[in-house]
């Protein structure tokens, strides 16, 4: 669990539950491979981003899509 670090706090919290059913070799595997999918297919991405740390958060919603086809379940909420 994670509490954000925010200058002017708001009422609106995410929750999100991550699952896999293979062991952590497994998950992390897939984390790289489709990280490695999502930056080599997705059209304009590397002119985009043009080098640097990449995170989860700068691949976005095809990331999450391909980590779902490999059996990930991410599940999300606002509360």
């Amino acid at each position: 669990m994670a509490v954000a670090d925010e200058a002017n706090p708001s009422e609106t919290r995410a929750l999100a539950k991550l699952r896999y059913a293979g062991g952590p070799y497994h998950i992390t595997a897939a984390f790289l491979a489709q990280g490695a999918a999502t930056i080599l297919h997705e059209e304009g991405f590397v002119g985009k981003v043009g080098g640097g740390i990449l995170t989860p958060a700068v691949l976005g919603q095809p990331y999450i899509e391909r980590l779902r086809s490999s059996g990930v379940t991410i599940d999300n909420e606002i509360v």
